[in-house]
């Protein structure tokens, strides 16, 4: 898995890394070739959401507490949150989503086809 952010910002991944904020070497939350999958399936602008969501779902292990060592993501994952929700504004991306069911109105086991209307 690599992670690298070149800051001329000459592809659409550093592109998209540098929208999320996401260009520390040292402590990268995504990697290349998830944000490569993302922009793949979309486009840029969408993989920064799904960027976005994906950092979220990483930051939403619980809270740990080991005698002295404290661990909580809920400020990091609070801050992705918000930056999500403005990402979407930013970028003209509404997070409202339609599906269509092509189901048949007839039982999957009859004859009947789309022509058969008899009454």
């Amino acid at each position: 898995m690599t992670q690298v952010f070149d800051n001329t910002i000459a592809t659409e991944k550093d592109w998209v890394r540098f929208q999320i904020g996401d260009t520390n070497s040292d402590g990268m939350y995504i990697d290349d070739e998830t944000i490569n999958y993302f922009i793949d399936l979309n486009s840029k602008e969408q993989a920064v959401i799904d960027s976005l969501k994906y950092i979220i779902t990483q930051l939403s292990a619980p809270n740990t507490k080991i005698d002295w060592l404290t661990v909580s993501y809920q400020d990091a994952r609070e801050g992705y949150e918000k930056m999500l929700a403005d990402k979407k504004k930013e970028l003209g991306i509404n997070s409202i989503s339609f599906s269509t069911n092509n189901n048949k109105v007839w039982r999957a086991d009859s004859d009947q086809t789309d022509g058969d209307y008899e009454l």
